[in-house]
């Protein structure tokens, strides 16, 4: 699973064309968990062009009746979005996003005990992840909001958590936008852990009210 990362986001590198205007008026920080308004990029047909906006982290499906469903929506599994009835809507329509991150956050050991690791890939450039992502109505406004696609874990990331969020590629991103679910396929195969890096941070990021780049200092 992926519920907890940073995406203050220093240096773009080979995103710097794509994530023009980041961090599109929403939240950044070190510490960002669900429900929080978190920068996106999805796919303007209009424009032909990546656009980027702030949405809600955990997926309100366009046929809830209330912003909160009563189940976790911030992760979606790649075996069975195309049938749960929280994803499926936005999955056949093609909503696909973009949602960069610095690294994330996973929990290691036995309950109570759980050790943090910050993961993020080797050489410092943004962890861009594949979501889908919906339009709630029901309000004055409407409301944007995303999951992250996740799939089983692979390589030494196993031995962290079972999952991890599907990693987009730079070469593949536009298709991944443009074209939605069709890539999907092709996506989940581009998957590389050893081009990922993890290390243990100290158990104060359990606190989702604690933020700063102090959380992201090795533990020990």
């Amino acid at each position: 699973m992926c519920g907890r990362f940073a995406n203050l986001i220093d240096d773009p590198g080979v995103w710097e064309d794509i994530l023009e205007g980041w961090p599109y008026a929403a939240d950044t920080g070190y510490n960002i968990a669900p429900s929080r308004n978190i920068p996106v990029l999805a796919f303007d047909h209009w424009k032909k062009k990546p656009v980027g906006r702030g949405m809600r982290w955990g997926l309100v499906p366009s046929w809830s009746k209330e912003i909160n469903p009563q189940f976790a929506t911030f992760n979606a599994r790649i075996e069975t979005m195309e049938e749960k009835p929280a994803f499926r809507t936005a999955w056949k329509q093609s909503r696909t996003c973009l949602i960069p991150i610095r690294g994330y956050y996973e929990w290691k050991g036995e309950a109570g005990e759980k050790q943090p690791y910050f993961i993020h890939l080797d050489n410092g450039e943004p962890l861009v992840l594949a979501g889908i992502w919906d339009i709630w109505s029901k309000a004055d406004e409407p409301l944007y909001s995303c999951t992250i696609i996740t799939r089983t874990a692979m390589g030494p990331l196993a031995d962290i958590h079972p999952r991890m969020p599907v990693r987009v590629n730079r070469h593949h991103a536009l298709d991944w936008l443009a074209n939605g679910s069709d890539w999907l396929h092709i996506i989940s195969h581009q998957q590389h852990p050893e081009e990922f890096a993890s290390y243990p941070v100290r158990k104060l990021v359990n606190r989702p009210v604690n933020d700063g780049p102090h959380l992201l200092e090795r533990d020990g």
